[in-house]
């Protein structure tokens, strides 16, 4: 099996470097893209994937919901998440994110974003999207040798 594949289609490089670490620990390669159209691509042929891509809901609308719609029809195995890179009103995110689950979209999310949810979201899409096309579930990491475990420290309970 190819390593699994994160596809980050960005503005920047804020959500690429919350994961490179926790890709990294896992094996996972990750590709960073500016362009949406070069995202299809890198899917192809078919491996363990996970999409995640950035764009301004309030910007050019008609363009990026038409990406999504095809990748979601396109590649059904490389899970979606749309992050949105403004703060839409409270009012506007119900509507905007049923439109872009309609087309496809697995997630939306909204800033601010931290670390640990970018995290448990891309682990659990990837365990998911490695068991559907190897039909094994992820198997869990080796222990890190440089761990330290704080139980084994040689210290007794008073």
């Amino acid at each position: 099996m190819k390593y699994p594949l994160v596809v980050m289609c960005t503005l920047d490089d804020a959500l690429p470097n919350m994961l490179r670490g926790f890709l990294r620990d896992h094996r996972w390669l990750l590709t960073e893209l500016r362009q949406p159209e070069a995202v299809a691509a890198q899917l192809t042929p078919p491996r363990p994937s996970v999409v995640f891509w950035q764009f301004d809901p309030t910007a050019d609308a008609p363009v990026p919901l038409r990406i999504v719609g095809e990748l979601a029809r396109q590649h059904p195995d490389a899970p979606l998440v749309v992050v949105s890179d403004a703060k839409l009103p409270v009012e506007d995110r119900p509507a905007w994110t049923a439109m872009v689950l309609d087309l496809g979209a697995k997630y939306v999310l909204f800033p601010p974003f931290t670390r640990l949810v970018l995290e448990d979201l891309a682990g659990g899409l990837m365990a998911a999207a490695i068991e559907r096309l190897t039909g094994r579930p992820l198997e869990p990491l080796p222990p890190d040798p440089e761990a330290i475990d704080l139980a084994q420290g040689g210290l007794a309970d008073d």
